[in-house]
Parts: C-alpha cells; structure tokens; sequence
C-alpha cells in the first residue's frame, strides 16, 4: 500500500484513485490499497526511490499529492505532500480490541504525568489547581496516571487491551512523554471513559453543569479558529482542542481516533513523519486528533455534541504566559517536546 506522510493511503475508488486515513483500512467497506498496477493504469510513471519512499508522475499534470482533506492533486515538484511510502499491509496493527459502548460518560478523571526524573510525583506547580478540580467535582473519582506511580500506564495498556498495543505504547521514544501521553489518553477514555485533562488547564464549573446525561463525546475548537497548520487548513472551523476530551467509554470515533494513532506509529519514518513538536503534534496530536475527528464525525452525528470551552469554564492553562509552562517543566529537569529533534518511534524498535 502506498501511505502519504498525512497517514493517508491510497485506494482504487470506484471514481478512480482516492485517499483513505489508515483506520479506514479496517471498515469492511473501504476500497483495497491502490497497486503499482492501478496506478500506471492511471497513466502515471513510478520512481522508486530510496528507503521505500515512491513518487507518482504524469506528464499531463505533474505530481501525485497528497492532501489532508484526503483530495488529491497534482504538483509541478516533489516536497513532504508528494512522497508516499511504500509499506507492506501485513505489517499494519491488528484491530483494537472491541470495548462496548457505554451510554453515558462516568464519572472519572483523570489526568496524565510522565517524568523520567521523577517518576510518579505530581508536581507541586499544579497541585492547587488539581485540588480545586477535584473539590469541585466530589462525585467523580480521580486517577493521576504515571510510569512508575500509583496508577500505572504500562499495567492499565496491559490489562485492557494486552501486551500487543503496550507494544506500540512503549514504541515511543522516552524522549516524547508527550506524545505517549496523548496516545494514552485516548486509551484510557476509550477502556473506561471519563474526562480527561492536561495538568496545566482548569475547571472553573462543576462538570456536571457541562455533562448532560445523554452525552457521549463532547467536542470544541480552539476559539480563536486556528487553521494554522497544512492539517488542519481544509478544516472550516479550525483545530480541535484535544487538552481536554470528555468521552464515554467504547466510543466508536475515539476507537478511530486510536486506530488512527497505532498505524502511525508502526509506519513512522523520521521523514517524511517529523520529529520534534510539529512531529508529535501531527503523529498521535492534536492534528492527527482533528483530522480523524473532522473526517469521521459526521457518522456519530447522533453521539457526539459541540460545546464552547471557554463559556463552560474550561481554561486552556493556569499560566498567564505560554512560556511559563516550558519553564516549569525545565525545572523539573523535564526537555520539552519543540526542543526535541531525535525520532519519535525508537530506531530499530519493529525490526
């Protein structure tokens, strides 16, 4: 199959060519990847390059390019958006084990810390807010989720859904607990459900004046309807905001949205992928969250609701300046993620 750096493939549509996010590749109605065969009957000549990496070229439009939106153009060179990659399917992860859905969200918190240095501690700068949270809200039980603490990540992955997806959780390099933070998450909320969020943003309401009691998965965009990465450009309102995710157990899109985030890891390659901030943030972020939200939402239409964050008393973070969370987090002896440039999947983890 023929995977773009978007974690798009390409699949022979009845149309034609087409694009298909890769948890698509588990529906029983998606179209099969497009071969080297389909397309030369398209009329395109094939370069293979190096490390697996494939360009598509036709002399009457240029080249092959892939976009978010899962349209597809043509370009008259060859940048991140024309390369695909040419990845054997066998290698994709099997289908995340099936969690029924629930019909309402629990009443959990939960909240999310890896620190290599200090393994399982809370750290002091959020306990306030943390106690203002969970005093608002004494109907809700509360979980620090850690690596090395008292609720453990690796021992909840193992015990929900099994050695195979712990796999893919600790193929992350140690070097990104951000972004196995975000994966973890989605993991979480999916298994039992509940609210989570970032240990820097705040509740000013109880959350039951924001939870209905029909309500399965609530979804908001950044106010100010940030559209400033190529991910999220098609998108008319903008990012989704992924600090936060209220969501019920067994949600069929967050099951997407996690099925989404395995098949990037296992098909991570530095380049085209990225690493560092943009790298995460587009991997298993808040981009990769938005474009799956984006693309699937429309089939849960009945089980999803939008809601304004901040008129319902969710603040981004306690910090006045952006800055002052990353220095926090450098006394801490914590390397924030924009900092980083090594690979987000350990080299040589899947060999």
């Amino acid at each position: 199959m023929f995977v773009s750096a978007h974690g798009s493939y390409l699949v022979r549509g009845q149309a034609g060519l087409e694009q298909r996010f890769l948890c698509a590749f588990y529906d029983a109605d998606t179209p099969p990847p497009a071969t080297d065969k389909d397309l030369e009957r398209a009329g395109y000549s094939i370069e293979w390059r190096a490390d697996g990496i494939v360009t598509f070229f036709r002399n009457d439009a240029g080249f092959l390019s892939s976009s978010p939106s899962l349209a597809l153009h043509h370009m008259p060179g060859v940048d991140r958006c024309e390369i695909f990659r040419d990845v054997d399917l066998d290698i994709l992860p099997p289908p995340l084990p099936h969690i029924e859905e629930a019909e309402h969200i629990s009443k959990k918190i939960h909240q999310v810390g890896i620190f290599r240095d200090n393994p399982g501690i809370y750290p002091e700068v959020y306990v306030e807010n943390r106690n203002s949270v969970v005093s608002m809200n004494q109907s809700y039980e509360y979980s620090f989720w850690s690596e090395g603490g008292f609720y453990e990540i690796k021992d909840f992955i193992k015990e929900h859904y099994g050695e195979d997806i712990l796999h893919y959780y600790l193929a992350i390099s140690p070097d990104y607990p951000a972004a196995r933070a975000d994966l973890f998450r989605y993991l979480c909320l999916y298994a039992v459900g509940g609210v989570y969020f970032d240990l820097k943003t705040s509740f000013t309401h109880s959350l039951d004046t924001t939870i209905r009691p029909g309500d399965r998965f609530l979804l908001s965009r950044w106010y100010h309807g940030a559209q400033v990465h190529l991910e999220i450009e098609h998108m008319p309102y903008g990012e989704y905001e992924q600090y936060y995710i209220i969501c019920a157990a067994g949600h069929p899109l967050l099951r997407k949205i996690i099925q989404q985030a395995l098949c990037n890891i296992r098909v991570y390659q530095p380049y085209p992928n990225g690493t560092g901030s943009y790298g995460v943030l587009r991997f298993v972020g808040p981009l990769m969250y938005s474009m799956i939200v984006h693309e699937y939402r429309k089939h849960y239409e009945d089980i999803v609701r939008n809601i304004h964050s901040w008129s319902n008393g969710i603040q981004y973070s306690i910090f006045r300046k952006h800055d002052d969370h990353h220095q926090h987090q450098n006394q801490m002896g914590e390397k924030h993620y924009y900092r980083v440039d090594t690979p987000i999947v350990t080299e040589g983890y899947f060999s």
